[in-house]
């Protein structure tokens, strides 16, 4: 085999795997309101510590204030009415799924249970 051949075939792999990589995505949302009461920066506090802990490289954090005009359209595509947690697949760009995690306000004053919720539903997303 040639030396052009091997390359041309090693550079087409790696487009491949990074174009397989980057085609699918999981983000964690937490939307949050201008105003911020210590229950809603819990929940985002414990929302961002239950991410880090699984310590997965393909999930990412966003934190996104809907009040700002250009993240109004969240609360839309999302159906957001306060502070929430959402969690967001998307696959070449386009959204394919989300889910809003509805428990975290119940579950917010016990740290434990919160931070495994929104654990298990990240891993059974």
């Amino acid at each position: 085999m040639s030396l052009k051949i091997f390359l041309a075939a090693a550079l087409t792999m790696l487009v491949v795997n990074i174009g397989a990589f980057a085609a699918e995505e999981t983000t964690v949302y937490y939307f949050h309101t201008n105003k911020r009461c210590t229950k809603c920066r819990n929940l985002e506090t414990y929302a961002k510590e239950a991410v880090d802990q699984l310590a997965d490289k393909t999930l990412r954090w966003k934190v996104i204030n809907i009040e700002d005009a250009d993240n109004e359209h969240y609360v839309t595509d999302y159906l957001l009415i306060t502070s929430s947690v959402v969690l967001v697949k998307t696959s070449d760009g386009k959204v394919e799924k989300w889910k809003n995690l509805d428990k975290i306000w119940r579950l917010v004053k016990n740290k434990q249970k919160y931070i495994d919720y929104i654990q298990e539903s990240i891993n059974s997303f």
